[in-house]
């Protein structure tokens, strides 16, 4: 068998990849046609499943710069689908800069105001998630919380005023009274129920 390295694989194209020379290791040098050169698995260029030096992944996502921002996914995804106007579709920036100036500081969910017509500045309308204030209230019971360290115990009616005490979440409250171990601000975190 015939070593991987001893191929002479200069000038052989792959997709928009094109052998330059081997670099040792299973591995050789590239040009891409955005003019990049890079070092990358041979195998895996010749089996297809590299096809770039990954420009064309950030073409699609990174040329916009935006693909972090917060609004990028749903642009994507109306877009796709042809949910957006004219001005929305071409350009994100737009798109971005109308959402940041309009969108509710609030949760909320987006419709379209006529279902026929794209998503746009006219035809677009943020509404509030509705919240169920049943639920809501049962999150805020009255749980007993009980803070203790080697010097004292505290009790606290709810998750909410024990995580204001301590100066952390009511989730990673919540989280510590199932760990027995650990301890936050010197104290461990029991249910009153368990303390």
């Amino acid at each position: 068998m015939v070593p991987k390295e001893a191929i002479n694989r200069n000038g052989e194209r792959y997709g928009s990849l094109t052998v330059i020379k081997a670099v040792g290791g299973g591995r050789s040098l590239f040009k891409c046609d955005c003019g990049n050169e890079k070092v990358i698995s041979t195998s895996a260029v010749v089996l297809g499943r590299t096809h770039s030096c990954s420009c064309k992944q950030y073409k699609d996502r990174g040329t916009h710069k935006r693909y972090h921002h917060k609004h990028y996914s749903r642009w994507i995804y109306w877009r796709k689908d042809g949910l957006l106007c004219s001005e929305w579709q071409e350009d994100i920036e737009v798109f971005i800069k109308w959402m940041d100036d309009n969108e509710p500081d609030t949760w909320h969910r987006t419709e379209r105001i006529d279902k026929e017509k794209p998503y746009g500045p006219d035809n677009l309308l943020f509404r509030a998630k509705k919240v169920d204030v049943e639920k809501e209230k049962l999150k805020e019971a009255k749980v007993g919380i009980v803070l203790i360290s080697d010097s004292e115990h505290l009790s606290f009616e709810s998750m909410v005023e024990a995580a204001r005490f301590l100066g952390i979440s009511k989730q990673r409250v919540e989280q510590l009274t199932k760990k027995t171990a650990q301890r936050s601000g010197g104290y461990y975190v029991r249910r009153a129920s368990e303390a």
